[in-house]
């Protein structure tokens, strides 16, 4: 078939071989003889690709949204920077098959709730325990600010606006000293590596602050508008954070600015709508091309787990709205492995990395593409799911033993010869 490394040029006629969970060849086609032995899949006509990342989303965590018991994706606390996300992961989560099946093989886990939320983590979408699944974790740490509104509707009243005023202002305080505690118990725990005396009390939510107050990890700062932007943008300035914008709705305002400062953006989803009353109507849908115009690093995601299967159209959007079809394909695979500093495992088709493979009838991109095989660390993946049972089904169901039909009674405009038939 033909092989779509992603970080070099696509091989027509070409072969991956996968042995012990990873990549063992990507190139021409081999001859069979010297794959004796191993089992072979035909995939002429076909295409194959390195698995879909997700670089953000509450997949796993989430089952039905009416239904409380089944939804882990809030944290009741403002501060909880050493819990992980993954921590809440169910790997039977149905949702996950879907997404799955549309070739989507590993995501970043993310919580939300409070100021400081949690750890992510990266997962491959496969396994029956974390022990199977995990790729990754601890990486980013999530943070949200509080923020107001760039106007206040007009009915509303002064002393409301002054509350929220206060209220925020409070709000903001609190982060502050919390972010001033841990920086200074990241300074005190430096100290102390030469002078053991020197040693804090040891406090696991401070502890889990020190890697992204240094500067070691990055932090993943949800922001939309241009405000919120800006806002975190100062907020990691004054901390000397290493900021990854989530979100970024509104980021091509700023997309110059992105780029010459080298700040990484997850952008999530091209299909929002434009946040603000006067925004242009395909702000969003172009928004991932100004940010490539600009040479910003970008990737795309889908945070809400039900629409995660949608990776590869929303990248396929951007395509639609300027976006070069290259680099729409690195932001929904190498792009996100490597802004998450698991590129040397996953993300492209190159020897030595995890197998992580789709065989494809078309581009990810294309609303119209079938996944029609999936390998997740070299393990073959059953692409069913409950869509797929569910439509198997309904198409196997037997026909209704129902009797003659009732007469109706009524008036006459209201009566049918016959069902389905339209009212006379």
């Amino acid at each position: 078939g033909t092989g779509h490394p992603v970080s070099s040029a696509p091989i027509v006629n070409g072969a991956v071989h996968i042995a012990r969970g990873k990549l063992e060849y990507v190139g021409p086609r081999l001859e069979a003889a010297k794959l004796r032995g191993t089992a072979i899949m035909d995939t002429t006509g076909l295409h194959v690709y390195p698995g879909l990342v997700n670089a953000g989303t509450s997949l796993g965590l989430e089952e039905i949204q009416s239904v409380q018991g089944t939804i882990d994706t809030t944290e009741i606390a403002d501060f909880q920077p050493d819990l992980q996300a993954v921590w809440a992961y169910n790997p039977f989560s149905a949702i996950i098959e879907v997404a799955r099946s549309e070739g989507i093989t590993s995501a970043l886990v993310l919580q939300a709730g409070g100021t400081v939320s949690s750890r992510t983590g990266v997962v491959h979408l496969d396994g029956w325990s974390m022990q199977e699944t995990l790729v990754a974790s601890p990486l980013t740490l999530r943070i949200e600010l509080p923020s107001l509104p760039t106007e206040f509707p007009d009915d509303m009243q002064e002393d409301r606006k002054a509350e929220l005023k206060r209220a925020h202002r409070k709000q903001l305080a609190l982060i502050e000293e919390f972010f001033d505690r841990a920086t200074h118990y990241a300074k005190v725990s430096r100290l102390a590596k030469d002078n053991s005396s020197l040693a804090p009390k040891r406090d696991g939510r401070l502890e889990a602050m020190i890697p992204y107050l240094t500067g070691d990890a990055p932090v993943l700062m949800n922001a939309n508008s241009y405000k919120q932007i800006r806002e975190a943008l100062e907020f990691a300035r004054r901390y000397k954070l290493r900021p990854i914008l989530f979100g970024a709705r509104e980021a091509w305002k700023l997309a110059e600015e992105l780029a010459k400062e080298k700040l990484d953006v997850i952008f999530c989803r091209t299909t929002s709508y434009p946040g603000g009353k006067f925004e242009p109507w395909d702000s969003v849908y172009s928004s991932p091309a100004a940010l490539d115009g600009a040479g910003v690093w970008f990737c795309i995601a889908v945070s809400d787990p039900e629409l995660s299967k949608q990776l590869g159209v929303e990248a396929g959007l951007a395509v639609a709205y300027g976006l070069n079809e290259e680099t729409a394909l690195r932001a929904i695979t190498q792009t996100p492995a490597e802004m998450l500093g698991i590129g040397e495992r996953v993300g492209t088709l190159e020897v030595g990395k995890m197998a992580d493979v789709i065989v494809t009838t078309d581009s990810p991109l294309q609303a119209g593409n079938a996944v029609v095989a999936e390998f997740i660390a070299g393990k073959p993946i059953d692409l069913s799911n409950k869509h797929t049972r569910n439509d198997e089904m309904f198409h196997h169901r037997p026909a209704p033993n129902l009797g003659p039909e009732p007469t109706l009674r009524g008036p006459k405009p209201m009566r049918m010869k016959g069902a389905g038939e339209a009212l006379k």
